[in-house]
């Protein structure tokens, strides 16, 4: 027989993934010779899955995975924190502590239809932020966010295009501060806005 497990430590106290990628969380034990058998389990698997350790992102949120040594209150976590997709390479998540939506990454954000095929539809939120490597933002992607009452971009921003309808709808933010990187224009809407 081995010796008896006393304590349990997660390889990442917190874990950051964009929906439909995987990562692999291991528990160990102290004694690390200690032999124990671990149950893995996660606090909403509609936003992360865990089997065997490795984590899967199903959709935006947050989620806490724990793993528990069997027959025993000996448990670890790590807090996941999953991010949408909204591009090829842009990604997006909604702080509901903060009510702000944090797009990130690099390139082209999509552009959609219409208003209700963003992927933050369901959602609230009452500022967003644009990070530095986004490049375009896409066709209706803020399109009657009313509640929406502050718009930044991150310092050093590489934003070049703005789709149609980008802001429309988005009538309380009455100043957009754009970098000289801006070459195109789409959205009719802030041509009655100070930009």
């Amino acid at each position: 027989d081995g010796a008896v497990a006393t304590d349990l430590f997660m390889s990442e106290k917190t874990l950051m993934l964009v929906e439909g990628n995987s990562e692999t969380l291991t528990a160990k034990t102290e004694p690390e010779e200690s032999s124990t058998e671990l149950e893995w389990s996660s606090s909403d698997n509609t936003i992360a899955t865990v089997d065997d350790g490795t984590v899967t992102a199903v959709s935006m949120g947050r989620a806490v995975i724990t793993a528990k040594i069997v027959g025993t209150d000996i448990q670890t976590t790590c807090s996941v924190e999953v991010w949408g997709k909204c591009g090829n390479q842009t990604i997006w998540f909604v702080d509901d502590d903060e009510c702000v939506l944090k797009i990130d990454g690099s390139g082209r954000m999509t552009d959609l239809p219409n208003a209700r095929n963003q992927p933050w539809y369901n959602n609230y939120f009452e500022t967003i932020t644009v990070g530095a490597g986004v490049t375009h933002i896409g066709a209706s992607s803020f399109e009657n966010w009313g509640c929406v009452g502050n718009f930044e971009l991150e310092k050093g921003s590489s934003l070049e295009s703005i789709g149609e309808w980008a802001f429309a709808g988005v009538d309380d933010v009455e100043v957009i501060y754009l970098p000289g990187t801006v070459t195109s224009i789409l959205d009719e809407s802030l041509e009655d806005r100070e930009i």
